[in-house]
């Protein structure tokens, strides 16, 4: 059981690294109350025995001895046991299989999870190839963080990776996947991905990967052992695909669901950043929260937008909204902005806009 979810976390490293790096911006923690992500549902205010881990991933440890079963409440919207695939809805409670050998672990659907390869310490392998565990609903994304994971050079300079994952279903009908990376330091050989398609009758096609066509494959051990191709899974309703990357930054993956063409479109937050184009938060100190914001203009940028959202959505203030010249800039959260904002522990969004360019941030409550 140990050896089980030790390996995951193995796997698991690129997310947790990616959230690691949020967490360095923002102050938002890995580990997190159900209520930091659902704050308008008071079922999650008073839960104690369960947690998020990242946004997508949900875990309701065991806490007590000779227990086989476990009330879950599930937030707001659909759930999928990780290791069996049984869907929950969100809002509801549910009692789960705990028996000694599984920890109960969920993923929201629309989550996309990087995972390395399997490894026994931090560092044996290289994260190649990336494996994109995909669970599609709607539009969704993630930003997978890399660096060189050994020296502190991702201060001073650009020497890590942001790569914007950006998937699009359309039910019965398609999924599309998106990659943008901002650079190529730390491009894997391969992008892998593994798409959960839990009412899929049939094997989906045609598939293609930057507009070519991507091979059938008749087996798992065939698939295992090719360089590029695809595989479904029938039983586990799970498709499986592996391509190389090339010298471009930018990837899409197609799957028709009923055998016609799919288009993609890329969402302005999943175009290939400029290096010089960021936003960030000052890190909180002990009050946790946010009165500062930091952000890099690139040349040629022109009118630039900062905006405060409260996570509905709802517009809660402007910070900047202007030309500014090219270089690195410090704002002080304004007042009025301030008291716009309600009491007590709060998530806003503050979101970036020039030039065709997006970038999103968490802040915490700014009063």
């Amino acid at each position: 059981v140990c050896k089980k979810y030790i390996s995951l976390r193995y796997r698991l490293l690129p997310y947790l690294y990616s959230y690691a790096w949020e967490c360095l911006q923002t102050g938002a923690p890995i580990q997190r109350a159900l209520v930091l992500e659902y704050q308008d549902d008071p079922a999650t205010y008073n839960q104690k025995y369960e947690f998020l881990f990242g946004k997508e991933l949900l875990v309701a440890p065991v806490t007590s001895e000779a227990t086989t079963t476990k009330q879950v409440y599930f937030p707001d919207g659909t759930w999928f046991d990780y290791d069996n695939g049984t869907s929950y809805n969100g809002k509801t409670t549910a009692t789960v299989a705990a028996p000694l050998e599984k920890l109960p672990l969920f993923v929201k659907s629309g989550a996309i999870i990087p995972m390395a390869p399997l490894m026994q310490y931090t560092g044996e392998k290289k994260w190649d190839p990336i494996t994109l565990d995909i669970y599609p609903n709607g539009n969704s994304s993630f930003t997978l963080y890399q660096d060189d994971g050994k020296t502190m050079d991702f201060q001073t300079g650009n020497t890590f990776t942001e790569t914007q994952i950006n998937c699009q279903h359309v039910a019965s009908k398609s999924v599309a996947v998106s990659i943008a990376e901002s650079n190529k330091l730390f491009t894997p050989a391969t992008y892998e991905f593994s798409i959960h398609l839990p009412v899929q009758a049939t094997a989906p096609g045609p598939v293609q990967f930057n507009s070519q066509a991507v091979t059938a494959l008749a087996s798992q051990a065939a698939y295992t052992a090719a360089a590029q191709g695809m595989w479904w899974d029938g039983t586990g309703k799970e498709l499986w695909v592996k391509a190389s990357t090339s010298t471009g930054t930018n990837y899409n993956l197609t799957v028709s669901l009923d055998g016609s063409a799919v288009s993609i479109k890329t969402p302005k937050s999943a175009k290939n950043l400029p290096l010089n184009f960021d936003l960030q938060a000052d890190v909180p100190g002990s009050e946790g929260l946010t009165q500062k914001i930091r952000f890099t203009v690139p040349q040629g940028a022109g009118l630039i937008k900062i905006e405060i959202y409260d996570l509905k959505g709802r517009f809660i203030g402007s910070l900047v909204n202007g030309v500014c010249a090219p270089g690195y800039y410090t704002k002080t959260i304004d007042t009025d902005v301030k008291n716009r904002v309600g009491k007590g522990t709060a998530w806003y969004l503050c979101t970036m806009i020039t030039s065709g360019y997006e970038k999103t941030i968490m802040l915490r409550s700014m009063k």
